[in-house]
């Protein structure tokens, strides 16, 4: 017996089929299988890429069952269908080869993202994959949301629930035809200016919105994209590279109101780090002010006989 399990590591669905499956006691004979997959209706292909449960053996935590190990398992357990389907191991690709050989290799038209997966770990026992990374690009990077009556873009909570997703923008359906409806699943990405959701589909192979939780995860992707070139670099450079890139954004959110002062407090001001941070906000207009935090918390500001506040504002002028 194979059980098909249609659905992502964020859902707690696969793992409830699993547990009532292994409890049962007709799941003990060989050859009793339970695969994670995708089903693509279009092609009436099964892409199977995991295996929860192999010869009536609960994978799930066992740290013997890495990566290597469950994907050869699962080749030696996929079904054959009738009814013109077809079951075929999801192919996976090394990236530590090089990110962009990577993504040249595997995004083509039938592929909206990659998924990142340890390969040295068991599959999860929870809900979700902590250590497991799901990345689309930004036209692609989608939420999808349960449209209410008032046209409010909702998300769902425990128990089955629904609550209204935050930040809330308006929606444009504008290339959705017919338009959704009432209790519609709309698959939405955000505008490019930022400031709408636009609808790509309505999403009739999908009972419920994403959970909040999942929401919120994909939103803030949304809002800091990850560009996966940047990957293609190693070690710590990778890290530095990206945190750059993020600091350039929120140094750019602070400053957009206008002139702003800035009170730059960092270890070893003779280091590089706090030179290129004064340039990153010197560029974008700020006055910045650029104090020792060893020395500031030693005393710097008891020494002024005043209040750190007080200081701060000795320091930075008035405009705070």
């Amino acid at each position: 017996m194979v059980v098909l399990c249609a659905c992502s590591h964020h859902s707690s669905r696969s793992l409830r089929v699993v547990s009532a499956i292994t409890r049962s006691p007709s799941f003990g004979p060989p050859r009793s299988h339970v695969l994670d997959v995708e089903v693509d209706h279009a092609r009436k292909t099964i892409f199977a890429f995991d295996i929860l449960v192999y010869d009536g053996r609960d994978l799930r935590g066992d740290r013997a069952a890495d990566l290597n190990a469950r994907l050869a398992w699962l080749r030696s357990a996929l079904p054959v269908l009738s009814d013109g389907w077809t079951v075929v191991e999801k192919e996976y690709h090394d990236y530590r080869w090089g990110m962009r050989a990577t993504l040249d290799s595997v995004m083509g038209p039938h592929s909206d993202g990659l998924i990142f997966v340890p390969e040295g770990e068991p599959y999860p026992t929870r809900c979700q994959w902590k250590t497991l990374l799901k990345w689309k690009p930004p036209s692609h990077n989608s939420i999808d949301f349960l449209l209410d009556k008032d046209r409010v873009l909702c998300v769902g909570d425990v128990n089955g629930s629904v609550v209204p997703f935050r930040p809330q923008l308006p929606l444009d359906a504008s290339r959705v035809r017919p338009p959704p409806a009432c209790r519609d699943i709309v698959q939405c990405v955000l505008a490019p200016d930022g400031r709408r959701f636009e609808a790509l589909r309505v999403r009739t192979d999908k009972p419920r919105p994403n959970f909040k939780t999942v929401a919120l995860n994909i939103w803030k992707s949304m809002k800091q994209p990850l560009d996966l070139h940047r990957l293609n670099i190693s070690g710590h450079q990778a890290v530095w590279t990206h945190h750059g890139f993020l600091k350039n954004q929120l140094a750019q959110q602070c400053a957009s109101a206008g002139p702003t002062n800035v009170l730059e407090l960092a270890l070893e001001l003779d280091g590089g780090g706090a030179v290129r941070d004064n340039t990153r906000w010197t560029r974008l207009g700020c006055r910045v002010v650029s104090k020792d935090l060893e020395e500031f918390l030693n005393g710097d500001a008891q020494a002024e006989g005043s209040s750190t506040l007080t200081y701060i504002r000795t320091l930075c002028g008035t405009r705070w």
